[in-house]
């Protein structure tokens, strides 16, 4: 999935127009405007349809410019349901360097911090696995991280500890701009000096510059 940029919502009213949308032609059992946001209204403005992990790591970033105040009355005109699963999925908020330590494999989180592009693949020479089909067999094959993504150490201010962040592969070049960054943890396996050693890095569907 190419990284889409996300512009955060500078008050609850727009947030809630932008929401409470009525979702797609074909769901005739929601309505704009009705203060109440449900699953397909949030599905529409994060460009997904069944993704309930995109989804709401769209909708953390698309908040982070409100209000504590306004994110819990946003909160407060989700549908039950999406409040339920908005528990369940809410991204983690982390620095880079709380990352590894910090981080779950496979879920969301967001990051903030420096984009520093990677050239030297020893920095970076991490492993991951990929699905390659032949005839009826699908296999999953390891390959270099660095020969499907654009990867680029990412730091924050108050640490030298860095992690990495992983980019569709001949994206345009992100500048070393501060930005917070959405996307999926992702586990590698690292060669260090010929011993493997797993390490997350994120998997970016997101972005904001800050």
């Amino acid at each position: 999935m190419q990284m889409q940029d996300v512009i955060p919502y500078a008050s609850y009213t727009r947030a809630l127009e932008a929401l409470d949308n009525g979702g797609r032609f074909y769901n005739l059992f929601t309505k704009a405007d009705d203060e109440e946001i449900a699953l397909a209204e949030l599905a529409k403005v994060a460009g997904v349809f069944s993704d309930k992990q995109k989804m709401f790591l769209f909708y953390e970033m698309a908040v982070q410019n409100l209000t504590a105040s306004d994110q819990e009355s946003l909160f407060a005109n989700l549908s039950e349901n999406l409040q339920t699963s908005y528990k369940e999925h809410r991204p983690q908020l982390l620095l880079p360097s709380e990352a590894n330590s910090k981080g779950i494999s496979s879920k969301s989180a967001i990051l903030t911090g420096y984009p520093h592009f990677v050239t030297d693949k020893t920095v970076f020479n991490g492993f991951i696995f990929i699905p390659v089909s032949t005839g009826k067999l699908t296999t999953m094959v390891m390959v270099p991280i660095m020969d499907q993504y654009d990867i680029y150490e990412l730091t924050d201010e108050s640490s030298s500890a860095t992690t990495f962040l992983a980019n569709v592969r001949g994206a345009g070049r992100l500048p070393v701009e501060r930005a917070r960054f959405g996307g999926i943890l992702k586990e590698t396996s690292v060669d260090n000096h010929g011993k493997n050693k797993d390490r997350l890095f994120l998997e970016a569907l997101y972005c904001t510059r800050i």
